[in-house]
């Protein structure tokens, strides 16, 4: 719609009252449902429009103008605060996966420990695995209660799952939060309509880590409303070994800038880069004792609701 003023003086001043008042009063008139049209210009033209004299127009203009750069100025701070929030999360996961953030304990058993009795498990039923080596030459320096664990050893394998009955919760990559890092909606699928990718069987405790795009972070912890969902195999889904590997300290340890920009260094191909499953297996994860591991889980818990809870605030 074309709209020309009588008097070209008042346009600031109408532009401002268009935009924070009249506009919202055409919207009441206008007519359709998806898309909301205002009303023809000849009804338009019937809006009374309160003009103020010359002077108290670019008082109004001024203040108005004034106002909005401290929006903007506002806004740029709140930017700044979710940045520093955003790098703090990211601070206190890489102490805590480098045994930084919680006090050790004696008493804890080691991780070591947990690990042999893992071989000695694997050996029983004819799997091969790597020998415990010393800590010094992995990626950095940890606990002495700490161990470095391959992820064939401390996640069990992946399980298939195939669509049964009418319908099924599916999980793919939309269906993930990257920046909360949690599912957000699975999809309701006909099992007649079931896409080929949707095979992967999910437990309470697993994460879910996109294999595709793995830069882009479309990591989560499935929690009981979804362990019944069957997720795309475009996701590699972590399971932990129990006996070693607590379900929150993985997850936390999977969204570390650690493990995402170690694995984004797998990454193959060109118009969608992706990493493979062995990628993730035989990385290498610093591994706490058990009881080491809760301590550090409340303790991030702690921090990260503080966090939020500042976030909301600035946002509210």
């Amino acid at each position: 719609m074309r709209m020309k003023l009588y008097n070209n003086q008042i346009a600031p001043f109408y532009l401002m009252y268009f935009d924070f008042v009249l506009k919202n009063e055409a919207i009441k008139q206008g007519k359709g449902t998806a898309i909301k049209n205002i009303p023809p210009f000849d009804v338009l033209k019937q809006f009374l429009i309160p003009i103020p004299s010359l002077n108290e127009k670019k008082r109004i203009i001024s203040s108005l103008e004034e106002i909005e750069n401290k929006i903007d100025e506002v806004k740029n701070n709140k930017d700044e605060i979710f940045d520093l929030i955003k790098q703090t999360k990211s601070k206190v996961l890489d102490l805590a996966i480098r045994g930084k953030l919680v006090l050790h304990d004696s008493n804890d058993e080691p991780a070591s420990v947990l690990l042999k009795k893992i071989k000695i498990e694997q050996k029983k039923i004819g799997k091969k695995a790597a020998e415990v080596s010393d800590i010094s030459h992995y990626p950095f320096v940890v606990p002495d209660s700490w161990v470095w664990c391959q992820g064939e050893d401390c996640l069990i394998s992946m399980e298939s799952k195939k669509p049964k009955g009418d319908t099924f919760g599916y999980i793919d990559i939309d269906a993930i939060d990257n920046k909360s890092h949690s599912i957000s909606s699975s999809k309701k699928i006909r099992v007649c309509d079931a896409p080929s990718r949707a095979s992967r069987k999910v437990h309470i405790g697993d994460v879910l880590f996109s294999m595709v795009r793995p830069y882009l972070e479309n990591i989560a912890y499935v929690d009981k409303k979804y362990s019944e969902c069957i997720a795309s195999t475009g996701f590699f889904v972590c399971t932990p070994n129990n006996n070693i590997l607590q379900p929150k300290y993985l997850f936390f340890l999977m969204i570390s800038s650690y493990v995402i920009n170690g694995l984004n260094n797998f990454m193959k191909g060109d118009n969608s880069p992706s990493i493979n499953n062995e990628n993730i297996t035989s990385f290498l994860y610093p591994i706490p004792p058990l009881c080491e591991q809760t301590r550090i889980v409340k303790q991030i818990e702690t921090i990260f609701n503080q966090l939020d809870a500042i976030e909301q605030s600035i946002k509210a």
